[in-house]
């Protein structure tokens, strides 16, 4: 049982799921939201962030680049690519195998009836990894007010540059395809 339990605890700290998500293959910007303003048109209110310049914000969408002008965006929500909700489920799921292992073979010296001691711990970060996965969800997006706090999260800082084939821009997978 040592043995088991010992193998698991040193899998989950081996197991790191933030690399998991870390993809240093392209450069691109940030998935940002757009909240208009009251009667005003977005394309859509969802995309990667390209460039922005004084007067407009360019969104990159599934297959096009489309150009929002700035005064038809009330908001911009910045998605900072932290933990999410899943993320905070597994880091609970990683504390629950090492800590219910160490309690129990720390158990397992004095009585030999400790099985209860990692179904209990497991139960206990269930708890934890509950209540933390709801706010650090939220914590995920982050309000940009001034406009000219946008260009860092952007695939071009400077603007979008002369000579670029904006055809042949690939963006996200997983951005929406309404």
């Amino acid at each position: 049982m040592r043995v088991v339990i010992t193998i698991l605890a040193l899998l989950a700290l081996l197991y790191n799921p933030a690399a998991a998500q870390m993809d240093s293959t392209k450069i691109l910007g940030s998935t940002v939201r757009l909240k208009p303003f009251a009667g005003r048109r977005v394309p859509l209110e969802e995309g990667e962030l390209i460039a922005t310049s004084r007067d407009s914000l360019w969104l990159l969408l599934p297959g096009r680049l489309v150009s929002v002008p700035r005064r038809a965006v009330l908001r911009v929500r910045v998605n900072r690519k932290k933990m999410g909700a899943g993320m905070a489920w597994a880091w609970a799921g990683i504390g629950a195998l090492v800590t219910g292992a160490a309690l129990t073979a720390a158990c397992s010296t004095v009585t030999e009836d400790c099985g209860g001691v990692f179904i209990g711990t497991g139960l206990l970060w269930g708890l934890v990894g509950a209540a933390a996965a709801p706010s650090i969800a939220g914590a995920r997006w982050e309000n940009i007010d001034a406009w000219r706090d946008l260009p860092p999260h952007t695939r071009f800082p400077q603007g979008l540059p002369p000579g670029v084939d904006y055809q042949r821009l690939t963006g996200r997978s997983r951005l929406p395809s309404r």
